[in-house]
């Protein structure tokens, strides 16, 4: 087959808005509950959760379902140390960093 003057354009998504009032609670002995809010409209594939342990640099611990408003992360030993913070992506790419919260920010 021989294609002549085609010309296919698309624009891509522009990256989601970023998710708002993340929270992290004390729910258990060794877990941290992590809630947040994400903006209406917002065309999203994905959830990640980021953590970083005494101010060292921020790592992915979790890929979650564009759904997703909750994560418990289990088998924390020093929460006090811990910070978290979330982004949500699509196509289009990463939205900006939620607010970052420290592990043990509150208990129920």
């Amino acid at each position: 087959a021989s294609f002549d003057h085609v010309m296919i354009e698309q624009k891509p998504s522009a990256p989601p808005a970023a998710p708002a009032a993340l929270t992290a609670t004390a729910t258990g002995d060794r877990v941290v509950r992590l809630d947040w809010k994400t903006p209406s409209g917002n065309t999203q594939s994905g959830v990640k959760i980021e953590s970083s342990l005494d101010g060292a640099p921020f790592y992915e611990i979790a890929d979650l379902a564009a759904e997703a408003s909750r994560f418990d992360n289990t088998g924390v030993e020093n929460r006090s140390a811990l910070r978290y913070r979330i982004r949500v992506y699509n196509t289009g790419g990463y939205s900006g960093y939620s607010n970052i919260v420290p592990g043990a920010s509150k208990t129920p």
